[in-house]
């Protein structure tokens, strides 16, 4: 039978369910993207990473139990300790493994507490457990052994060089044509609606939001996340382009450009106190 890469945990599979996490191949989305990368954080130890698409998993996929662990993990929560996973054997083997790992000796007892909660023979586990924290008599040429076992423990996971950053284009399209279309709707507006007097900051005003969602849009593409000090400078020389150009020939300097665009929440002020005193 002809194997599958499984997009969930990205192991091959020759069963439309895979064997090794138990889910159906042929329901990868997005859904499992995320499981991937979550996944792909967890191996880097990237917490940042681990916290995103976990909470982006859970989000949509509450239950899972494997996934609650690593975000609780990536947040420093010891309440990973007091989980009671309901998942495969191979999942479970591997939380087992990562958890001793990134524990330290004094948190010893809340660990075999946890493996000894679990759906699982608890055994290994706590021999290894006992090996790493409790000898005190412990030679190196044991720890390198130990070590060695320890490690082939640990199950391989190989990622495909290429990952699709479908959410993250996803985004920028959509707030790169939301951005457009406001622009378009917002130009004819004022060039039908602004008088000389409100032309200027009227433009201003009314660029804000389409020029900070077009920089969302950017943030996505380069970034694949929102990166709020990039969107607020980006946004804001996106303001300044689009208004000069908008405003030619009034906006013909540059220079007297940019200190207007400074000084229009002044100038509206000043104009609403002119109509009152009218």
């Amino acid at each position: 039978m002809e194997e599958k890469l499984c997009p969930f945990c990205n192991r091959l599979t020759i069963t439309e369910v895979c064997c090794h996490c138990g889910n159906r191949v042929s329901e990868g989305d997005t859904l499992s993207y995320a499981y991937r990368m979550m996944m792909c954080g967890v191996r880097l130890d990237n917490l940042e990473i681990i916290q995103e698409y976990a909470r982006e998993y859970l989000n949509e996929n509450p239950k899972n139990d494997v996934v609650k662990y690593y975000l609780f993990y990536a947040q420093g929560d010891p309440n990973r300790y007091d989980l009671i996973l309901d998942t495969t054997p191979n999942l479970l083997h591997e939380v087992a493994i990562h958890i001793i790992h990134h524990t330290k000796a004094k948190k010893v007892g809340a660990l075999e507490r946890f493996l000894i909660r679990q759906k699982m023979d608890e055994e290994p586990y706590l021999k290894i457990i006992h090996t790493l924290f409790r000898e005190d008599s412990y030679s190196n040429s044991e720890r390198v052994k130990d070590e060695e076992l320890f490690s082939s423990l640990a199950i391989p996971m190989v990622f495909s060089d290429e990952v699709r950053p479908i959410v993250y284009r996803r985004n920028a399209v959509i707030f790169g044509i939301l951005a457009g279309v406001l622009f378009i709707l917002t130009f004819l507006i004022g060039l039908f609606s602004f008088g000389l007097e409100v032309r200027y900051f009227g433009f201003v005003f009314i660029f804000i939001i389409p020029s900070y969602l077009l920089a969302v849009s950017t943030s996505f593409l380069l970034y694949k996340k929102v990166k709020f000090p990039f969107i607020l400078i980006v946004g804001f020389i996106i303001l300044l382009l689009t208004t000069y150009v908008v405003l030619l020939p009034e906006s013909a300097n540059f220079a007297k450009h940019c200190l207007r665009i400074l000084t229009s929440g002044y100038d509206f002020i000043m104009y609403i106190q002119e109509g009152f005193i009218i």
